[in-house]
């Protein structure tokens, strides 16, 4: 019995590595990586709140649903983000549904852009696969960053 709780461990800690480096090599999986490539066509989105003056500034992407509770947990910090950084750099949420609830919370919680892709031609370019995803464009029209992790300290990162 002795003999078999070191071995039972053992094999224990291997399935953990091994399961801990599947997920790791997965996690790059979830959409293709488009950095420093031309960013997609967002021309088609329609704005359902605060329409965006000026497309050639700094944006930053976020799809979202209003099923998606890790989706909405983020709405302070990106309001945040929009007040402080909003006068430089845009944040659209670009919705993956357009009915009345959607358009109700994103005028009554949302401070930032909020619009509608309904071909969602460009989050199929990513070939993004959860939400939240994001995406953030440079002023010249290139993919800087995308991914389903986003922390505000990314925006100093990206913009100093």
């Amino acid at each position: 019995m002795k003999q078999a709780i070191p071995t039972l461990l053992a094999l224990c800690l291997l399935s953990l590595g091994g399961w801990l480096f599947f997920l790791e090599q997965n996690q790059s999986s979830h959409y293709l990586d488009l950095t420093n490539q031309p960013f997609p066509d967002m021309t088609g989105i329609q704005f359902l709140n605060n329409p965006v003056d000026d497309l050639g500034k700094p944006t930053v992407f976020i799809w979202w649903a209003l099923w998606c509770p890790n989706c909405l947990s983020r709405v302070p910090v990106l309001n945040q983000l929009h007040k402080q950084y909003g006068n430089r750099i845009n944040f659209i949420g670009i919705s993956l549904e357009n009915n009345d609830a959607t358009l109700e919370y994103a005028k009554s919680s949302i401070h930032y852009s909020v619009a509608y892709d309904e071909s969602q031609s460009a989050m199929s370019q990513f070939q993004a696969q959860f939400i939240p995803f994001y995406a953030i464009r440079s002023a010249d029209g290139k993919v800087i960053w995308q991914g389903n992790e986003f922390e505000p300290e990314m925006i100093p990162r990206f913009f100093p």
